[in-house]
């Protein structure tokens, strides 16, 4: 995982990668646009640290996935999904962070989408099997171009 703060305390803009399939999570960052900065948190429990008020600053997007158990790092994450995320992405993060859902979990990633685009937020839901490197690589494009609008 890369550092979320530089040395300098300079904010940069980061898109945080929530996906626990390594297969995935490579394709992912393997799209992302050459100079951009992400970082991935792999399971919910690490996924919820890294969406604590500390953090969120950094972030001009989200990718979310809905089932995170692949990579349980504590036991809760057996019991955590991207619907428990979605309450402290409401809580905390920024109403014009633009959000990606990626999940094929074809009833959850839909009502994820419902909950935040309630909340205020700018929402796609994309299943992994149908995203693509010409639709990934433009939206962290525009995301990072808001974000530094939004600085």
């Amino acid at each position: 995982m890369q550092s979320l703060i530089n040395l300098e305390h300079e904010m940069l803009a980061t898109t945080l990668i929530i996906e626990d399939d390594p297969a995935r999570q490579r394709r992912l960052l393997s799209w992302m646009p050459d100079g951009y900065r992400s970082v991935t948190a792999e399971s919910a429990g690490k996924a919820l640290a890294l969406l604590s008020k500390k953090y969120v600053d950094e972030y001009a997007a989200i990718v979310l996935d809905h089932d995170l158990q692949q990579q349980t790092i504590i036991p809760e994450d057996r019991q955590m999904s991207g619907t428990t995320l979605v309450g402290a992405i409401i809580t905390n993060v920024p109403r014009w962070v633009p959000i990606l859902i990626q999940s094929v979990n074809v009833s959850r990633g839909p009502e994820m989408r419902t909950r935040l685009k309630k909340a205020g937020f700018s929402v796609e839901f994309i299943p992994m099997p149908t995203l693509t490197a010409e639709v990934f690589e433009p939206w962290v494009r525009e995301a990072v171009e808001l974000w530094d609008d939004m600085q």
